[in-house]
């Protein structure tokens, strides 16, 4: 199982104040007296997620934690927000439990099977029968989180999953919310409205599959999701244009000077149109 981290790491041995630096959690403790430690599925920067298991009823499921001393404010909080507002629908994942302890804060969800990152490193061009169907769950996925006001801002194969048995293993799932931002306000009269962009934006995202708005630091919106997921299709045909490119800047170029016929090149002449109408929304 490949899992894509975020969050800040768990502190379990006595430290300063304000060093949140990683370490493990014990296999086999018992968080929240309910779920076990099996095994650890991967540690990032900021964030540790596990392969835990109720003790109850011995079903599988993912923690991901972090430390409550970090600089910047809690991603988990941001994350189980959206996620209660997520709760009961396909395509992302859903919420079992969320907590915070003296040391940490914890949030348990669904444990999905194989990313499509993986996926895609053992098949490195897809049908286009199963890039159709990928996109249109990851469409449905990115249309759940819109409908509550959030747009994702890292769209990538990492952050894709499908689920582990039965229907669901030809599901894909939208997963870490944690650079999401939320697109809709309450204004003083209480009506819903959307949020004022602002001037320049910081970069948030992934440079390989973020939108060339997000290259020159405007805000994103939805139409910025739905381009990150116009190039995960493309990529399943093959690799993109910048794919051996480095740098930001670079990378931002060739995409503005990429055609749609050369991104799209063995895909459906369908997701050209749709490129041309994100691209038409930009203007």
């Amino acid at each position: 199982v490949e899992w894509s981290v975020s969050g800040a790491c768990i502190v379990m041995r006595k430290r300063d104040h304000d060093d949140a630096g990683p370490i493990d959690l014990r296999i086999g403790k018992i968080v929240g007296k309910r779920w076990q430690i099996i095994e650890k599925l991967g540690e990032g920067g900021c964030g540790s997620v596990y392969k835990v298991q109720d003790i109850h009823t011995m079903a599988k499921a993912a923690l991901k934690a972090e430390s409550n001393c970090i600089a910047g404010g809690s991603v988990l909080k941001l994350e189980v927000q959206i996620l209660k507002r997520l709760q009961g629908r396909r395509y992302v994942a859903q919420l079992l439990q969320s907590a915070k302890r003296t040391l940490y804060s914890y949030v348990v969800m669904t444990l999905y099977g194989h990313s499509l990152n993986f996926l895609l490193r053992r098949c490195r061009c897809c049908s286009t029968s199963t890039q159709v169907r990928v996109g249109i769950n990851i469409l449905y996925g990115i249309k759940q989180l819109h409908e509550v006001g959030f747009v994702h801002r890292d769209i990538k194969p990492a952050n894709l999953a499908v689920g582990r048995r039965g229907k669901e293993v030809h599901v894909i799932h939208i997963l870490d919310f944690g650079l999401a931002r939320e697109f809709i306000l309450n204004n003083s009269a209480g009506n819903v409205e959307i949020r004022p962009p602002r001037s320049r934006a910081l970069f948030r995202g992934t440079v390989h599959y973020c939108s060339t708005n997000t290259h020159a630091r405007k805000e994103q919106g939805r139409a910025d999701d739905l381009w990150s997921m116009l190039y995960v299709l493309a990529e399943m045909k093959g690799p993109l244009p910048w794919d051996r490119i480095r740098g930001d800047e670079q990378i931002g170029r060739v995409k503005s000077e990429t055609s749609d016929a050369e991104l799209f090149q063995g895909s459906p002449e369908e997701l050209i149109d749709v490129s041309f109408a994100f691209f038409c929304s930009y203007k």
